[in-house]
């Protein structure tokens, strides 16, 4: 079920193509947030940027931790020290070479990672055929589609669409400065979306490799899971053990897992952490240049800010990785659900910037603050009341092949205890999560917007000139330079906004 992730990242593929990507062009902002600033306000956007800083820093720590297991499995290196030496790696080329080695080494990590899949699956059909892996995987109720709309059910289509357009991928793509950035480093807005459509097809290529990659270890251990049996400590680790058992007699193709592990990582960290240190010197030190005038701000100052904030917000997601080992093998739902508790409130306020005109300030605020809490309420009472195995669906292991000494189990039957009737919804797919916190957002701004607009005299309901989506019959269409209420609102009163992103377009 997870490869109908592709649905909602193409949808999400499209919103930034033809909605959020022109309009972020057309309003000359380097930074994502630096758009809330010209839509809204500051407080807006440093409460967005907040977000950001809090969402990507955890996010990136289990991303770091993730592979340092699988380096584990092949190598015996302790875990914690491949954590530290990948964190190094990562820093040390983020902090000296900025965004150009962020795309560069994207590139070759992207060959590294598919490499690593390609590796596995030519394996699997070498050894039993296309065929015979298909079937097993239909035997062992590895390829039935649910299309049940109960959202308690885990991985459900309408879970994998929905939840992750309004709030697992669909703010990575709209509102998220590591993805944002790399629409705007393009040259042109047809460049742009040749970038984004074309980025899509290599995720589709992943997750088509990745969901044969499962099925060819599904084959390999359908009688002996070694997860089960004990041979390995977390699901993470599967790929590079079966990578081991397979290829211990042909050097340097069991690191190819490794290595295609280590590129997606990489790829990440990477661009998170350039993405930190791009919006500290965007939206919170250019802006505020004359609290430090003592520094004397120049080039050569946000050049060394940014080298060493790169290394700062490094060091600080190598830190979160301690934390994301206490989720055991849920790393990726842990990983998904926080996109969503930080994202989907997040994700409606750029939905409320470039939609809704009577969208206000204090509403969007408040809102998002409501959001991000009611979201994370719903995420945490899941693990006081967390769904049963029919909604999760969970399915069995065989070991009767591993050849261990089988003992006895007796179960005993737990006592059903009534469950309160909140607990129906804590107990929703944590793809949704991001959906609640959406939805939350969007409707009690909608609400507070209107409120304000009834009870102020002296509303003003044209929003700023171009930071709306110009199709729309109520978008203000004068050109930005001529709005002077804009560089007021975005804090920005000495330069025009395209020799901003014209000086900071090394970063």
């Amino acid at each position: 079920m997870y490869f109908f992730f592709a649905i909602s990242l193409l949808l999400s593929s499209i919103l930034a193509a033809e909605i959020f990507g022109p309009l972020y062009r057309a309003t000359g902002v380097t930074s994502t947030y630096e758009y809330l600033g010209k839509r809204f306000n500051n407080a807006v956007r440093y409460l967005g940027l907040g977000v950001f800083y809090l969402q990507n820093i955890a996010y990136i720590g289990i991303v770091i931790y993730t592979p340092s297991l699988a380096l584990e499995t092949v190598t015996g290196l302790n875990r914690w020290a491949a954590v530290w030496l990948n964190g190094a790696v990562c820093i040390f080329y983020t902090s000296i070479g900025g965004l150009k080695a962020v795309v560069w080494t994207d590139t070759l990590q992207i060959i590294c990672m598919i490499g690593g899949f390609v590796t596995i699956c030519i394996d699997g059909l070498a050894e039993f055929g296309f065929a015979e892996i298909w079937s097993n995987g239909v035997e062992e109720g590895r390829l039935e589609f649910d299309w049940r709309a109960d959202p308690r059910y885990r991985h459900s289509i309408w879970a994998i669409v929905f939840g992750g357009v309004f709030g697992t991928w669909g703010n990575l793509f709209v509102g998220s400065q590591s993805f944002t950035q790399r629409m705007l480093s393009a040259k042109d807005t047809k460049d742009m979306k040749r970038a984004i459509y074309g980025g899509f097809i290599g995720i589709l290529i992943i997750l088509l490799l990745a969901a044969f990659t499962g099925l060819v270890m599904l084959k390999f251990f359908t009688c002996c899971d070694p997860l089960s049996a004990g041979w390995v400590d977390a699901k993470t680790q599967l790929a590079p053990y079966l990578a081991i058992q397979r290829f211990k007699n042909m050097p340097g193709l069991a690191s190819l897992i490794v290595v295609g592990a280590y590129g997606g990582t990489l790829s990440t960290v990477s661009s998170g952490i350039n993405s930190m240190a791009t919006c500290l010197v965007t939206d919170i030190l250019v802006p505020n240049e004359k609290l430090f005038k003592i520094f004397n701000p120049s080039d050569r100052f946000y050049t060394i800010v940014t080298k060493v904030s790169s290394a700062c917000f490094g060091l600080a997601c190598l830190g979160m990785s301690y934390i994301a080992a206490a989720a055991g093998e849920g790393l990726l739902q842990a990983a998904l659900s926080l996109f969503g508790i930080l994202g989907g409130p997040n994700m409606a306020v750029f939905f409320l910037g470039a939609l809704v005109p009577f969208a206000e300030p204090i509403g969007v605020f408040i809102a998002d603050i409501v959001g991000v809490i009611i979201a994370g309420w719903v995420y945490f009472g899941s693990k006081q009341y967390p769904a049963g195995n029919e909604f999760i669906g969970k399915l069995d292991f065989s070991t009767e092949a591993c050849g261990l000494n089988v003992t006895e189990t007796v179960l005993t039957q737990e006592e059903e205890t009534e469950l309160p009737g909140i607990a129906s919804l804590y107990q929703i797919s944590y793809c949704y999560v991001g959906t609640v916190g959406f939805v939350t957002t969007f409707v009690l701004a909608l609400v507070l917007s209107g409120i304000v607009k009834m009870t102020r005299k002296d509303y003003e309901e044209r929003p700023p000139a171009k930071t709306m989506v110009p199709w729309l019959p109520w978008s203000p269409t004068e050109d930005i330079e001529e709005n002077t209420d804009l560089n007021v609102k975005s804090g920005n009163k000495n330069a025009s906004f395209r020799d901003e992103e014209t000086k900071f377009d090394k970063f």
